[in-house]
């Protein structure tokens, strides 16, 4: 499995040959949420996430849809299975809603 997970970094033909059903569903899926929910940045968290996979559907998605326009990052807490994207989640509402409160007040 370390095998496997690492494989981009040695042959990254062969990664891209393996991961492409996932990397090419996920694309379709977070794309479509991005649409739905009116998101923008997607960070993937856990076991098998990469800054190389998030890279990859970030590029599929762009490929599928000009519509689809959203950013995906690697999260890269080390407890991510306690705290998941609840944690980014909540760090991005923050800064949102504190950035929009700052400049309606300027």
């Amino acid at each position: 499995m370390k095998t496997i997970r690492n494989l981009y970094k040695t042959n990254e033909s062969k990664a891209k040959e393996i991961y492409s059903e996932v990397i090419d569903k996920l694309a379709y899926v977070l794309g479509n949420l991005s649409l739905i929910l009116g998101v923008s940045n997607i960070a993937i968290y856990g076991e098998g996430s990469s800054e190389w996979l998030a890279q990859q559907i970030e590029m599929k998605a762009k490929s599928l849809s000009p519509n689809f326009n959203f950013s995906v990052r690697y999260g890269h807490v080390r407890d991510a299975v306690e705290r998941g994207v609840s944690l980014e989640a909540a760090v991005n509402y923050v800064k949102k809603t504190f950035s929009k409160s700052r400049t309606s007040k300027l």
